[in-house]
């Protein structure tokens, strides 16, 4: 806005200069006149009083000049603002100008004027923060479009992904029947039941859905199982756990080509795409989750908990294995120390579990949400995250490519601080419905 000043005193001819001098002649007749009318020099009555004057008309002058210079330097590269000013100028002139104010104060005029003027201000400003909340609200807006648009895609895949596939198993059957044994010598034989396991393949029938970036999940059924074992202390005792509410879970470990499509690259020390993503932190997990979340825009993936882990695990088994309790057959299921050649294997090349999920024993380890704890003492019962007590630890389950057997066990655990990374941990996730 420009700025007429109103002068008192005609500082022009104080100082000896044209109205349209510049700024060097300004300073250059300032300059002269305080050489002659300077007090230590001109010992005359008025010297001092001149002096004051000089330098009163010497800083009027200077500050108008360059504030005509800004407003030229305005209007040049806006030419249509000089008009909208000069209007300004002329109905706000007698309260802007501070030099001449108090020349007004008793004029009713001045008052209404300035009050109008403090309210168009006011107007201004409010107007511009009602401009910038509004600018933000469609900028809140367009996110949510987005994010709802990223939603409807993401539920799209998911309910379009739908399929249902064949799990052929052997699992092995407790049953009664009838053996002839002989008693005694010569004496004849006898009948009697008793409690056997025979194998017994079963076929089931296994719904499968993808994601955006095509990770699979097996859909887990509600249920009930027994968690934990006899075998160490820290997997007892052995409880009854009660799933409430069916959940996805992936049905291999998270490979390398997925964990780059969320992250942009892969800390694997095996490369390979479709390698279990390993060398990876707990914290680096919650990264991942979160992004993938974000990806979606949704909330629904997360770490599976250590009793929902288990319960997939064993697939409605109880015995040391998924398979049974016999080792030997351990190979056709998972990759270990006894098999691996000291590396991770590619996804789904072994047999799956009853419930068609694959490598949960051995490949990689898998991060779970739980807290460490020394036992199961206290544990929840509804397949919740154990969040409370314990230690900073996580668990870690499933056994791994450099671990002998007895590490893949379904009931076996293990725990790590949320730093450590290493090229036998990975993870698998949960979605939930």
């Amino acid at each position: 806005m420009m700025v007429n000043i109103k002068m008192k005193n005609n500082y022009y001819e104080i100082l000896g200069v044209a109205k349209d001098a510049s700024s060097t002649d300004i300073k250059k007749a300032y300059h002269k006149q305080q050489m002659q009318y300077h007090p230590d020099k001109n010992k005359s009555s008025g010297a001092e009083e001149k002096s004051k004057d000089i330098n009163e008309a010497y800083q009027v002058l200077s500050d108008l000049t360059k504030r005509q210079q800004y407003d030229q330097s305005i209007n040049i590269e806006n030419p249509e603002r000089k008009a909208r000013e000069k209007a300004e100028d002329v109905r706000n002139e007698p309260f802007v100008n501070h030099r001449d104010a108090k020349e007004h104060e008793n004029d009713p005029a001045y008052s209404f004027q300035k009050e109008s003027f403090l309210y168009e201000m006011k107007e201004r400003a409010r107007k511009a923060r009602d401009v910038q909340k509004e600018q933000e609200m469609q900028e809140t807006l367009r996110k949510k479009k987005t994010d709802s648009r990223k939603k409807e895609n993401s539920n799209e895949i998911w309910q379009n992904s739908k399929y249902i596939s064949i799990i052929n198993t052997t699992i092995l059957e407790k049953t009664k029947t009838v053996v002839e044994k002989s008693w005694f010598l010569g004496f004849g034989k006898r009948k009697k039941l008793v409690d056997v396991f025979v194998e017994k393949e079963v076929e089931n029938r296994v719904e499968i859905r993808k994601n955006s970036i095509g990770m699979k999940f097996t859909r887990i059924p509600a249920g009930e199982f027994m968690m934990g074992s006899l075998s160490d202390d820290n997997e007892g005792p052995v409880h009854k756990v009660t799933i409430g509410k069916p959940f996805y879970i992936g049905t291999y470990p998270v490979t390398q080509r997925e964990w780059k499509a969320v992250m942009g690259d892969t800390p694997s020390f095996f490369k390979g795409d479709d390698l279990p993503v390993e060398n990876i932190s707990w914290n680096d997990v919650q990264e991942f989750i979160q992004k993938l979340n974000k990806k979606e825009a949704i909330d629904k993936y997360r770490l599976p908990s250590e009793a929902e882990w288990e319960y997939a695990c064993r697939a409605g088994t109880t015995t040391k294995y998924c398979f049974g309790n016999d080792e030997s057959k351990l190979g056709e299921y998972a990759w270990y120390d006894g098999n691996s050649g000291n590396k991770t294997h590619p996804i789904n090349l072994k047999k799956p579990n009853p419930w068609g999920l694959y490598d949960m024993h051995g490949n990689v380890w898998e991060w779970v949400q739980d807290i460490w704890h020394d036992s199961y003492n206290g544990a929840p019962t509804d397949g919740s995250v154990w969040k409370s007590g314990g230690d900073s630890n996580r668990v870690h389950r499933c056994g791994s490519w450099r671990f002998n057997a007895y590490y893949c066990q379904s009931a076996h655990r293990g725990s790590l601080c949320t730093t450590q990374h290493y090229d036998f941990l990975g993870f698998r996730l949960l979605r939930v419905l």
